[in-house]
């Protein structure tokens, strides 16, 4: 329904509902992929039907674990700093999960007040509030400042650090705004 409206609105609407790739993927993608379905292995079909670990294939999160140890100048463990999800939401929803759980352990061990909220910038992807609801967090929203002149986003510094907290579990910063 939404992506509908912002189509008819054209230039003067914004989808935030569900994104839509304005452009195909590079060709050495597609012809990587192409390679792999009519590749052989050993002289017979490769098997293509089994299940990866469910992390991750391991070729894969060992790639990401080089890459953002060089990122982030120290060792990233493949097998447990690396996990790779079928998608953003899935990947969000064990993110938060994750971010919940730690706010109760450090609650539970009373370093913090503990709390079980998620703040986000609004405007934010529906999907956030529906995330929050089912795992029992509170979602805070800090509005963004629409800057008509330069048609764009600001972020209101101030109402940020109003809201988070000790009660502050994680932060969702959804870009681009």
């Amino acid at each position: 329904e939404f992506s509908g409206l912002a189509r008819k609105l054209g230039t003067d609407g914004v989808d935030l509902g569900q994104g839509f790739p304005n452009f195909d993927p590079p060709d050495f993608v597609v012809q990587a992929l192409r390679d792999e379905l009519e590749g052989q292995s050993g002289g017979g079909p490769r098997i293509r039907h089994q299940y990866t670990r469910t992390a991750g294939h391991v070729p894969l999160v060992e790639i990401i674990a080089e890459r953002y140890s060089e990122h982030l100048a120290r060792t990233i463990d493949p097998m447990r700093e690396v996990a790779v999800t079928v998608g953003a939401t899935g990947g969000l929803f064990l993110a938060l999960q994750a971010a919940l759980a730690q706010a109760e352990r450090n609650h539970a061990s009373g370093a913090s007040a503990g709390s079980r909220e998620i703040v986000v910038l609004e405007p934010f992807f529906e999907l956030y509030r529906s995330q929050a609801q089912g795992l029992g967090a509170k979602l805070r929203t800090v509005p963004l400042q629409f800057d008509q002149e330069h048609r764009s986003f600001q972020l209101d510094v101030e109402a940020l650090r109003e809201a988070l907290g000790p009660q502050t579990a994680a932060l969702i910063v959804n870009t681009p705004h």
